[in-house]
């Protein structure tokens, strides 16, 4: 009977531990850790290391293409995020100018212990931490959900870049 009882509680645990998200994906790594204006929070950025992202620039330099760049909202149910960790999230990229270079493809915080990642598809030029905020924010304004948010932003411009950017409990994908 003890055996028994010992072998559920075992397959139980693992079956909670396979529902957690994963938040470091398994083909980029940890470029860079550093504590959050509270103190006490971490945020990691993401990227190759390795090997170089060779995807080429794609700078948007017309004032129309910049127009284009209109960063439409979808939201979804999948990989939500804790609301509070994305708003505090925002709040820590909010005019931080570090530069982020051509690798990094996530920033991920954790508050609390909830997870929030906002991620982009293409390589960027001359954008800063800052640059994330604006579709980060339209992303939490537009997706109320009772679960969190998760959300992809269509078309918005990071630095000099037109991409997609995400915000999700993941470091890729939405």
């Amino acid at each position: 009977m003890l055996f028994s009882s010992l072998a559920f509680a075992a397959s139980s645990l693992a079956f909670v531990v396979q529902g957690i998200p994963a938040t470091g994906p398994s083909d980029l790594d940890v470029l860079h850790e550093y504590t959050s204006r509270d103190g006490v929070s971490n945020i990691t950025i993401y990227g190759r290391s390795t090997q170089p992202d060779t995807s080429p620039l794609e700078a948007v330099t017309d004032l129309n293409q910049k127009r284009s760049c209109d960063g439409t909202v979808v939201c979804d149910n999948h990989h939500t995020a804790d609301r509070a960790a994305c708003g505090h999230l925002i709040d820590d990229l909010r005019g931080d100018k570090a530069v982020l270079g051509q690798s990094p493809r996530a920033i991920c915080g954790t508050y609390g212990g909830e997870v929030c990642c906002v991620s982009w598809h293409k390589v960027v030029s001359g954008a800063t931490r800052d640059s994330l905020v604006y579709a980060a924010q339209k992303a939490y304004d537009a997706c109320w959900g009772d679960t969190g948010i998760s959300a992809k932003v269509h078309s918005t411009l990071i630095g000099q870049t037109c991409t997609d950017q995400c915000m999700s409990n993941r470091a890729t994908h939405c």
